[in-house]
């Protein structure tokens, strides 16, 4: 009905006529006034003022029509359209800000009252997928992921009540395992598409699913078998297989000059398969490969591979190996901490002459192959900047990028190239983090002292 149509009420307690006219219905009521055109409709109240009845005058009689409880002809109406089938849900649904019948059976069922409630779980998306939800159900009959609710109410409280704000996304995560938003959330930005992979992985120390993805292709047990992995894969251009790279690890660290019978040094090498074995097996991981069958491939890839005489020389005819001294190895320096001659950064000026003190001490002792390290932020805070030129001819100088802390690389430089490494800093929290570090790096660290124009380095000495 148009507002231009729009129905007059008028209430009245009597009306008196000899002619009365009552419909079959409260639609063909509607229809008779639609019709004829009639506007005005009169609200018969009963004696304790509640409205019984529509009623109209038409050519000196009445019309008068039961109006089944509603206020007006339009809620009458409404209630049509929106399939409600009385005017008691109608008017109870209008109250809770229901507009249809099947929000309000879906609120009814619920047992909400309050408006506010309902906007809230309708704004969120629950009553409209509620049907989802019980389709869902319907097709997964043996799925219970999504977990089993009456109505739209539960379903609502069940999904905020463990942080998620819409249907959406609790469905998404219910059906990939996950039971709360902090979890699922979590898991995204670290890359796990479902809660058993992440729980998983989780349990080993894989916090990044492409570490955890990476472990199950190469059947890598654990965050601390990777460790072990990552350790040799660095050495991956220096040996193919991972024995080889076990033993280049092994001459690195022999004291220098000394001399190492073949037999012994495959006693050493045996020894050292331990620090990869499993505990409770005592077995080497699946992803360990190794290309040593016995003696005789170990003395062909000394006399070979060209990585070994980094460490020392190997001598076909005496069958040993002798470790250069350490004048003979390649050096990489710690520039922050050897330009603050280690005081530490507060409380001291670093200078670039510190470091070139330190490079021309370690030319001076025969080392050639130096390399120095040092933090982005260095050459802001160092008091001779106009010295750096002369620091790059006289040696390798690298910065590490912009807030990112040079120990980074001076260590994976170490792992790399098992070089010798000239710092006062003890790694002692890289040390609670790296199991490599931890066992490894003071092997290679030579501590240092300059005082004026004088450079000590006891371990070279």
């Amino acid at each position: 009905m148009s507002n231009a149509a729009k129905l007059r009420y008028f209430k009245v307690k009597k009306i008196n006529t000899e002619f009365l006219m009552e419909f079959c219905d409260l639609m063909e009521f509607h229809r008779f006034l639609e019709y004829n055109q009639v506007r005005t409709i009169f609200l018969v109240m009963n004696e304790e003022d509640s409205v019984t009845h529509f009623a109209a005058s038409y050519k000196g009689g009445l019309l008068q029509q039961d109006n089944l409880g509603f206020e007006t002809i339009e809620d009458y109406l409404n209630s049509l359209k929106d399939e409600f089938p009385d005017a008691q849900s109608f008017y109870k649904a209008k109250e809770i800000g229901c507009r249809t019948y099947k929000d309000f059976t879906i609120v009814d069922a619920c047992g909400i009252n309050e408006k506010e409630i309902f906007e809230k779980i309708k704004e969120a998306g629950f009553i409209d997928s509620f049907a989802d939800y019980i389709a869902y159900k319907t097709e997964h009959a043996d799925d219970n992921k999504l977990g089993n609710f009456d109505n739209a109410f539960q379903l609502y409280n069940e999904a905020t009540g463990n942080g998620f704000e819409d249907y959406t996304a609790f469905k998404e995560a219910r059906i990939k395992g996950f039971k709360n938003r902090i979890d699922y959330d979590i898991a995204k930005e670290k890359g796990y598409d479902n809660a058993a992979d992440y729980e998983i992985g989780l349990e080993k120390g894989f916090h990044n699913y492409e570490i955890y993805k990476l472990a199950l292709d190469l059947q890598i047990r654990d965050r601390f078998d990777m460790e072990k992995y990552t350790d040799l894969k660095v050495l991956e251009a220096k040996a193919e297989y991972f024995d080889q790279r076990v033993l280049l690890t092994l001459l690195s660290k022999l004291p220098q000059d000394k001399k190492v019978s073949i037999n012994k040094l495959n006693e050493l090498l045996e020894k050292s398969y331990d620090d990869f074995k499993y505990e409770d097996t005592q077995q080497l991981p699946p992803w360990f490969t190794k290309a040593f069958e016995n003696i005789d491939s170990i003395k062909e890839f000394l006399k070979t591979n060209d990585n070994v005489k980094e460490y020392g020389h190997y001598d076909a005819d005496g069958e040993f190996f002798e470790a250069k001294k350490l004048r003979d190895r390649k050096v990489v320096i710690d520039g922050s901490n050897v330009a603050h001659k280690s005081v530490g950064k507060d409380n001291s000026k670093p200078f670039f002459a510190n470091i070139l003190l330190m490079v021309k001490e370690l030319k001076k002792r025969g080392i050639t192959e130096i390399t120095v390290i040092s933090d982005a932020a260095l050459k802001y805070r160092i008091g001779d900047k106009e010295l750096l030129p002369a620091l790059e001819k006289e040696c390798e100088y690298l910065e590490a990028p912009a807030e990112t802390s040079a120990d980074v690389f001076i260590i994976k430089y170490v792992k790399q190239h098992h070089c010798l490494l000239i710092s006062n800093d003890t790694f002692r929290e890289w040390k609670a983090a790296d199991p490599w570090i931890a066992t490894n790096i003071d092997y290679y660290r030579l501590t240092f002292m300059i005082n004026n124009d004088t450079v000590l380095i006891p371990d070279l000495d």
